[in-house]
């Protein structure tokens, strides 16, 4: 295996060339700028194969010199002589947590080879005030620093207005989020879109109404991760509803659901 291990105790079979460790263990990959840490790891020279369980999270430095971190039941590295056979595997409650960047699934997928990391089963992702999901999520590392986030079947990008306290919702077949200087710079909605904003009064900060908008595909443009503008493609359908009109069912669309209670924090992640 490419990755150094350390750890408290040592059980090795040549034989059968499996190597197990357990107590403070430490899997390192200088190639990858990846640490795996865990309490019991299990090695299989012979399928190149190695398990971390027990704590178990890894620590991922990014090029801006900030960690993404990653913790789930069992984490799995399957190295290969074929680059595009690597992979780090994390299942059942994966937590991430990154400064700008935080998100949950049952499980995940690393491919080292075209950096992709790919959530499995419920995945939602918080960034700043906009909370992701779809039935599955990707993200896209270029140079050690997220560019792209996938949303396939039933995208939903939830961002909260702290000023009014509602919810501006973008939803749709697909989404692609381009992320820039760490921030969400601009969403691509394909297939059946749908966006509900709020429209406040510049000054007085006070709600003037909500816009909400029908088209096959929008496209969303950010501005410091707040929604900025909005372009609607082929045949947009767009109304405007004034407060006094606005009822609790208008607010939503259908499939919304908050869930800022299950955002992960740094400590949720990172076990001592």
């Amino acid at each position: 295996l490419s990755y150094k291990i350390s750890g408290n105790q040592y059980s090795l079979d040549d034989q059968k060339k499996i190597y197990r460790v357990r107590g403070n263990v430490v899997m390192t990959s200088k190639e990858q700028n990846l640490i795996i840490y865990g309490q019991a790891s299990d090695a299989y020279r012979l399928q190149n194969i190695a398990k971390v369980y027990n704590n178990a999270y890894l620590a991922k430095i990014t090029d801006e010199g900030d960690t993404l971190f990653l913790s789930a039941d069992t984490l799995v590295s399957i190295d290969s002589t074929d680059p595009k056979k690597k992979r780090v595997l994390a299942y059942h409650n994966v937590k991430i947590f990154k400064k700008d960047l935080q998100g949950i699934a049952d499980s995940l997928e690393y491919r080292l080879a075209d950096s992709l990391l790919v959530f499995y089963k419920k995945p939602v992702l918080w960034t700043n005030d906009n909370q992701m999901s779809a039935d599955s999520v990707s993200m896209q590392i270029e140079n050690n620093t997220i560019r792209r986030i996938f949303l396939k079947t039933n995208a939903f990008v939830v961002s909260e207005d702290t000023t009014i306290h509602d919810f501006n919702q973008i939803k749709g077949r697909t989404m692609i989020a381009e992320i820039k200087n760490r921030k969400i710079d601009r969403v691509q909605v394909n297939g059946n879109a749908e966006n509900l904003y709020f429209a406040l009064d510049e000054k007085t900060k006070a709600m003037m109404g909500m816009n909400k908008m029908i088209s096959s595909s929008i496209l969303i443009k950010f501005k410091e991760g707040k929604l900025f503008t909005f372009h609607a493609y082929v045949k947009p359908e767009a109304k405007f509803i004034p407060p006094h009109e606005l009822t609790p069912e208008d607010k939503k669309l259908k499939g919304f659901n908050w869930q800022l209670d299950k955002r992960p924090k740094k400590e949720d992640v990172v076990k001592n």
